[in-house]
């Protein structure tokens, strides 16, 4: 074939390819379209050429005056497809935090109460299936597979047809290398048979989007996630990948946190503490206008405690529940307490640490319908309000939610007409010196005691970590910050609920923390506020006009609605039971294939729109913790006699769910019988 000839396919190649992406991927097409014209109109210079070489193309870096293949790049995509196989522990994201258990666990987990640490309550299926598995473990089918680099893309169509994966998702974060790969590679036969995605030049907010996005739709599949880097320039990519593993919901926010956070939500109900109805957004007088100062435990509020001190008396002071030491200690009155955290070790820490209740008697305090008991009969009756936490015990009351107590008293204070807010020690970040999440005494729950029956394997780099693994994110007086996986989904929130708020009704935010940057809050050090031009606020009055206003939108008892309500609750949970004896009692599963479908049915039914939205949730919290590793199981080769761990995983699996609709049950049953 002559030059003259390789260079017109080329271009044939090039061009199909653009109709191709105009079909199909229209926001990539009309990307490489506004490069070409920038490149026309010499707005831009081109940095990268594509050269042919002997029997081969390659791109010249003409800013280095390099080519980016180090060999001829036809043989060495060969070689990176060689290395490609189906080994769940060679080239792999592990998308699950892995479990431990002693043998003799699994089988005696099973009568554990439903209450119980959902680590017991996944033993009966994922015990078996670690106890069970080959020691090499081999996949049959690949669900997902990531290219990371594309180069010229020589190598995909090679380990697509080695893989033969579902979904391909192809990550390029250099639009022009991936613009003279379509000179190349013919992108419109790699769609074939399979799903096609791209993230070609996106940042890492818009990646993060799109991959959480992939990941959850098809999360059951995703055990391992089998990928290719191409190019050490996609390895940012990877860090965002593995925070979104750690960040999944499930491990958030487990079901058996779910399902004791519904029974207290109806037991405080039931027992006729204030229930905040939240469906709509107020304008109480008491807090419009009016400067009011969000406290949490970031390593900013004690090195600001002096800016607090002078000025306590110029804003309404809004703090979470763990201050209330630190604040009785230093004469700090607040205005309102928030507490989400159900934990009854950090309840009881900050309880002991408070030397008198009474300091707190004028407080209004706002409770997370979840909170223990001991809180809610800590302090007096009167002085609190409940707010739905995850679920409604009564129809159309809404809930706030989110990872953690800043982000909620955020949201709380919005909701309720506050519109000039300053942040303190909501920081989401490490102190840059310390490397302290909090300041130093804050109670830190980090998790429940697994015990020595039960324990994590160690992080590692393919798993990542909440709690340990530091990234970089735009800072509020610095250009950029660390901070922890966790504070990621808080930034998230916090952003989100701003963003909502802004275009609703204007917004004065202000951040006096020195930590992450928050979008549309206004970067300012506390000595930069001008406190001069600000009155000494009249506590009790505000205090007065705040319960007359809490009075109108909050209710003490179960409305006829709200039962009939959650009668239609009751109804549809046993629908869902049904339909689960109806898949399993008395039916057979002879291989594999027959497993799975009926596994993805009960799935699919718990997007199906119900009255008890609530336990749909809770039971797809479930499903996502343990699925997984039952597809996992039937997708490894070399497993023996799969019909005898057919019928395990089905009994196991039919035992767990049916408990949790029974407890769903005997919940609301019970409060609407003493109703």
């Amino acid at each position: 074939m002559t030059l003259e000839e390789i260079q017109n396919n080329a271009v044939n190649r090039y061009n199909k390819n653009l109709e191709f992406l105009s079909s199909n991927h229209k926001e990539l097409f009309d990307k490489i379209k506004l490069f070409e014209m920038a490149i026309e109109l010499n707005e831009i210079n081109s940095r990268y050429e594509l050269e042919y070489k002997d029997d081969y193309f390659d791109i010249l870096d003409k800013n280095k005056e390099s080519f980016i293949y180090v060999k001829n790049s036809i043989k060495y995509s060969n070689e990176i497809a060689e290395k490609v196989n189906f080994s769940a522990t060679s080239n792999t994201f592990r998308t699950f935090y892995g479990i431990e258990y002693e043998k003799e666990i699994g089988e005696k987990s099973k009568d554990f109460s439903i209450f119980s640490s959902f680590i017991y309550g996944n033993a009966p299926i994922i015990n078996y299936v670690n106890n069970n598995l080959p020691k090499k473990e081999v996949m049959k089918n690949i669900y997902m597979y990531v290219f990371l680099g594309t180069g010229l893309g020589l190598h995909l169509p090679k380990i697509d047809k080695k893989m033969q994966a579902r979904l391909c998702l192809i990550v390029e974060p250099s639009l022009e290398i991936f613009r003279l790969s379509l000179f190349v590679t013919d992108y419109e036969e790699l769609s074939k048979n399979k799903i096609l995605e791209f993230s070609i030049s996106e940042n890492q907010d818009v990646f993060k989007k799109r991959f959480k996005f992939l990941h959850t739709r098809y999360n059951l599949f995703n055990h391992y996630i089998k990928f290719c880097l191409f190019s050490n320039s996609c390895k940012p990519y990877t860090e965002t990948m593995q925070s979104i593993f750690v960040t999944q919901s499930h491990y958030l926010y487990s079901y058996d946190r779910q399902i004791q956070s519904l029974k207290r939500t109806y037991d405080y109900a039931n027992k006729e503490f204030n229930y905040l109805n939240l469906s709509e957004n107020y304008d109480f007088p008491s807090l419009n206008d009016k400067p009011v100062i969000i406290l949490a435990a970031g390593p900013s509020l004690h090195k600001e405690l002096d800016f607090l001190l002078k000025n306590k008396d110029k804003f309404i002071i809004v703090a979470i529940y763990a201050l209330m030491p630190l604040l009785e200690k230093n004469n700090i009155v607040p205005n309102f307490i928030v507490q989400y955290e159900e934990s009854p070790r950090v309840v009881g820490y900050t309880l002991s640490q408070v030397k008198d209740k009474e300091f707190f008697k004028t407080t209004l305090f706002f409770f997370a319908s979840h909170v223990c008991n001991e809180l809610m009969t800590s302090l007096p009756k009167k002085n609190i309000y409940v707010f739905n936490a995850l679920y409604e015990a009564k129809e159309k009351s809404s809930i706030i939610v989110a990872p953690s107590i800043g982000e909620i008293t955020y949201k709380l204070l919005l909701k309720l007409g506050a519109n000039r807010i300053y942040f303190l020690g909501i920081d989401m970040a490490l102190d840059q010196e310390t490397g302290e999440s909090h300041f130093k005494g804050y109670f830190i729950n980090e998790g429940k005691d697994f015990s020595s029956r039960a324990k994590k394997e160690s992080d590692s780099d393919t798993n990542h970590s909440l709690l340990k693994n530091k990234m970089l994110v735009k800072g509020n007086f610095q250009k950029m910050v660390y901070t922890l996986s966790i504070f990621t989904i808080s930034i998230d929130h916090i952003n989100s609920f701003t963003k909502e708020y802004m275009n609703i009704k204007p917004l004065k935010l202000f951040n006096l923390s020195s930590g992450a940057f928050f979008e549309s809050i206004t970067p300012l050090r506390p000595k930069d506020v001008d406190v001069d031009n600000f009155q000494n606020l009249d506590k009790d009055v505000i205090r007065e006009e705040l319960v007359e206003s809490l009075k109108s939108i909050s209710s003490t008892d179960f409305s006829k609605e709200d039962r009939v309500y959650n009668l239609k609750k009751i109804e549809d949970s046993n629908k869902l039971k049904n339909t689960l004896d109806s898949f399993i009692v008395g039916k057979k599963y002879s291989n594999n294939h027959s497993l799975q479908l009926m596994l993805d049915k009960y799935y699919k039914e718990l997007y199906i729109s119900s009255s008890c939205k609530d336990l749909n949730a809770i039971l797809h919290n479930y499903c996502n913790h343990n699925l997984p590793y039952i597809y996992y199981f039937i997708n490894i080769k070399d497993v023996n006699n799969p019909k005898k761990h057919i019928k395990y995983l089905i009994k196991a699996f039919h035992k767990q769910v049916v408990k949790l609709i029974n407890e769903y049950e005997n919940i609301i049953l019970v409060k609407e019988e003493n109703k």
